[in-house]
């Protein structure tokens, strides 16, 4: 057995581990099974494709020994197919005018945002046959949990009946917004860690050139439709609106940081940029989403003399 296989194996090992401590229940768990992807991303940034496949392999039965079937199946179907998906696309490059152009970071964001509507989709389509649906089961989770923290009964919790028509439409959107978020933190982290020790495979993205595919912005257009529309349809038309505009968020920041690295002061008005963004909070993130929705169709970053390089548009 190589040395690369045997490393390959170790990566599954100790992500299938941060995976399975969900099984603790405490937050810092919670945290730990966040990170689960990173020594997948490492994994297959660093040594390929072949090494990634042996990875989740191993770690997929991991989990399954250390928990059940079902567990073996949400980790291989949520963490290591992602995963392999993107690393796939990472390391796709060609060559351009005697220069390597690199699948782009854009897309690849792009992807996660439609996988999440698909998990999302398949989930309405498993739960239909249960009462209440997909959301029936989201209320009957978001009631135990309530019940649990409390330690009371559904039926003397005041004000928890409000509380939960708030959170139940907003759930699946929390959701897969974390998991896409999760992922490409990860990755992010883990390129940066493979560059800081010379093992990377390609070249880090700038976040200041971040582009979209224009057909994202008609997915986008189809979902607000959708979202007009009443009952489920109305509600998964909502819920992929807001995976959508995740990626319109970060070229958002794109362009708050291509217009901020104009300035001799640049570091400073990032601070307060963030620091409003915080204070602003859903409204401050959904006018950043607008700005890189206007971004992709009037280009602000290139009058403002961004010059795009190393990867495909």
């Amino acid at each position: 057995m190589s040395k690369t296989t045997l490393i390959a194996m170790a990566t599954g090992v100790v992500s299938a581990v941060l995976y399975l401590s969900l099984l603790i229940g405490s937050p810092g768990a919670l945290i730990l099974a966040y990170l689960s992807s990173l020594p997948l991303f490492a994994a297959g940034l660093s040594m390929g494709l072949v090494p990634l496949l042996i990875a989740a392999a191993t770690g997929t039965v991991i989990t399954g020994i250390g928990d059940e079937f079902l567990s073996a199946a949400m980790y291989g179907g949520l963490t290591a197919g992602p995963v392999i998906w993107i690393v796939r696309l990472a390391l796709t490059s060609r060559q351009n005018s005697g220069s390597v152009e690199w699948y782009p970071s854009g897309r690849l964001i792009t992807w996660l945002s439609v996988a999440a509507g698909g998990y999302f989709l398949v989930a309405v389509a498993a739960f239909s046959a249960f009462e209440g649906g997909l959301r029936g089961q989201i209320e009957r989770f978001l009631t135990t949990i309530l019940e649990n923290l409390s330690g009371r009964p559904w039926a003397e919790l005041e004000g928890a009946h409000a509380l939960l028509e708030v959170w139940e439409p907003m759930f699946p959107a929390i959701v897969g917004v974390s998991w896409i978020i999760m992922l490409s933190l990860n990755g992010v982290l883990a390129q940066g860690l493979l560059v800081r020790f010379g093992r990377n495979l390609r070249p880090s993205p700038s976040m200041a050139v971040l582009q979209l595919p224009r057909v994202l912005a008609i997915m986008f257009g189809c979902a607000l439709l959708a979202s007009l529309a009443p009952s489920l349809i109305g509600y998964a038309g909502t819920t992929i609106s807001v995976y959508f505009m995740v990626p319109y968020l970060l070229v958002g920041l794109a362009v708050v940081h291509a217009l901020a690295g104009k300035l001799t002061s640049a570091h400073i008005v990032l601070v307060i940029f963030y620091v409003v963004l915080v204070l602003f909070g859903l409204f401050g993130l959904a006018l950043t989403a607008g700005l890189g929705l206007v971004e992709q169709w009037f280009n602000v970053r290139r009058q403002c003399g961004v010059v795009y390089k190393g990867e495909e548009e």
